[in-house]
């Protein structure tokens, strides 16, 4: 029996030291810049952060520090028992198949489409995962030290809840089926797929079945006594020259009413031109035709990257976007690794 650690995905530089018990030393330091055109100076602010990541053995970190914050994304401890990995501590688990929305995320929970990605903050946990050569299977408790909390300390991400996930690969296509209990919202049902077309085409759906779900909106209510469903259905197209479009439509059961945003349509540019990438997208809640539109520009380099983005909100007169504060937000980042 051997003892295994796991590394996180995403920026992670050549130079990252290791030692013999230290498998991966490094991390990020940014600096960023973030603007709005609302009234409130406090909008317009720089933060300096340091996130630190190390894996010793069995056991991996990666923590964020900032003048304002301090905590670990990620602090969890892995045993490798062959087809079996066991973990347990704070953790990413990411599911589902989707880019602008994910019905089957059904433990990170993640808030998608942020102008800028970086580190997600895990979830506490308990997992076991097994792997076969063409399936794997993970179980999940999440937030365990959350089940004899009342329901309105558990709402969202926040709730006590069993997860599984199993995957199966099938030549071109990928298929997922996911299976949720939480302490208070109930079970939910759901499955995906993403199938590889052509060499240049992916096509993928996502759908969930939810007995009850929390209104994340306003203060804790009664749960809905009804059951809803979340669908997704989405294409990308990749080029020969790095560039790809995606679109995706969507119908969120379980977006309050006077969010307006139960059926989107989303779509997202994509150019890839050696350590440049430039991006454009948008996302229409069709409902009352509100319009968020993004653009943003990434130079990675080996140690360095720079973040430019834009974020503008609209739409017709009465549309719930415009309600907010600020219809536009920019941000500018300053990123390096070591």
């Amino acid at each position: 029996m051997g003892i295994g650690w796991g590394l996180l995905g995403g920026f992670i530089p050549a130079h990252a030291q290791t030692t013999p018990d230290f498998k991966d030393i490094g991390g990020e330091l940014r600096v960023l810049h973030t603007t709005t055109d609302s009234h409130d100076p406090h909008d317009t602010r720089t933060v300096g952060e340091a996130e630190l990541r190390a894996s010793w053995r069995w056991m991996h970190a990666n923590a964020l520090v900032s003048d304002s914050r301090a905590r670990f994304n990620e602090l969890h401890a892995g045993a490798d028992l062959g087809a079996w990995q066991l973990s347990a501590g704070k953790k990413i688990v990411s599911w589902d198949v989707g880019y602008g929305f994910r019905p089957n995320d059904v433990v990170q929970q993640e808030v998608r489409r942020s102008l800028l990605i970086t580190t997600l903050e895990g979830r506490p946990l308990l997992q076991a995962e097994h792997f076969g050569a063409e399936q794997s299977t993970s179980m999940v408790w999440v937030q365990p030290q959350q089940l004899h909390e009342p329901p309105e300390r558990q709402r969202g991400p926040q709730e006590s809840a069993l997860a599984l996930h199993h995957y199966l690969h099938q030549g071109a296509l990928d298929l997922h089926g996911f299976a949720r209990l939480g302490q208070h919202t109930g079970t939910s049902l759901g499955a995906a797929a993403a199938w590889i077309a052509t060499d240049t085409l992916e096509l993928h759906a996502s759908g969930r079945w939810l007995e009850r779900f929390d209104v994340l909106v306003g203060p804790p209510p009664s749960l809905p006594s009804h059951a809803t469903t979340q669908v997704l259905v989405g294409a990308q197209w990749t080029g020969d020259q790095q560039q790809s479009l995606l679109v995706e439509a969507w119908h969120d059961g379980t977006a309050p009413d006077v969010l307006q945003a139960r059926d989107n349509f989303y779509a997202r540019l994509a150019w890839q031109v050696e350590d440049w990438q430039l991006s454009l997208d948008a996302l229409q809640q069709t409902a009352d035709r509100s319009l968020i539109t993004s653009a943003g520009l990434q130079w990675q380099g080996n140690m360095w990257k720079v973040n430019l983005a834009w974020r503008h909100y609209g739409g017709p007169t009465g549309a719930v976007v415009l309600q907010q504060p600020s219809q536009h937000l920019g941000l500018l980042a300053l990123t390096r690794a070591f």
